[in-house]
């Protein structure tokens, strides 16, 4: 329950911040999202991995770091927190108007997908302990700092709005719509797939994956070791 509670916690605050942030210029947004994930990392990375991402969850669930049950319910969690932004920024009178548009733009789906690949990639080598414990916060902001510019770069500017990276907070932002709320889940999956094809056993973690799907809720552990964390030490 702890760890439902801290992704809860944790994504208000990070969508909060980046509504409060809305309007404040792309660089100060993108530079008060990567301080503030990676705050979140070290602050409640013990507690549930600090996922505060739907996509980075589904990358876990589809790289066997966490089960399927347990990330829906972390999903939920998230989408939780992103409501209660919502509600708080409402509440103190600020409103969020995104920017709509009546016809798929592959082109922000493309710099959504190919960012969170990004992202998912580097966030994988922390989930797979791949990295020393004490920089993975800063790793963990680090891949979404490139991931953003990446995604901004393929944008050039251009697009009505930019890419997100985070299905919640594209939630707590307004944006409901697929580039912002699919095209994340993809990116991450296929991310975190290619680190483990470059760094893990992949047949084995296939398997683990296909397993996953055919256990039981009820023989599914809940332990705090099955957390996937983004800070490498808390397993």
């Amino acid at each position: 329950m702890k760890s439902y509670i801290a992704e809860l916690i944790g994504t208000c605050l990070f969508a909060l911040v980046l509504i409060l942030a809305a309007g404040s210029g792309a660089w100060v947004v993108t530079i008060f999202a990567v301080f503030t994930l990676s705050m979140l990392a070290y602050v409640i990375g013990h507690i549930s991995g600090a996922h505060v991402n739907p996509a980075i969850t589904m990358g876990a669930i589809m790289t066997a770091r966490i089960s399927p049950m347990r990330g829906l319910y972390y999903i939920i969690a998230q989408l939780a927190g992103a409501a209660l932004a919502i509600l708080f920024s409402k509440w103190i009178g600020l409103g969020i108007t995104a920017t709509s548009h009546a016809a798929m733009d592959w082109r922000l789906f493309s710099a959504e997908l190919v960012g969170t690949l990004i992202f998912g990639f580097g966030v994988a080598s922390v989930m797979f302990k791949r990295t020393e414990s004490g920089p993975a916060g800063f790793i963990v902001g680090l891949s979404l700092f490139v991931g953003i510019i990446v995604s901004s770069l393929m944008l050039g500017g251009e697009a009505a709005q930019g890419a997100v990276l985070n299905p919640a907070i594209a939630f707590g932002l307004n944006l409901i719509t697929i580039e912002a709320l699919i095209a994340p889940l993809i990116g991450s999956i296929v991310g975190m797939w290619l680190f483990v094809m470059i760094s893990e056993d992949a047949r084995s973690i296939w398997k683990k994956v296909a397993s996953s799907f055919r256990t039981k809720p009820s023989e599914e552990t809940s332990s705090p070791a099955e957390a996937p964390s983004l800070a490498s030490d808390s397993h």
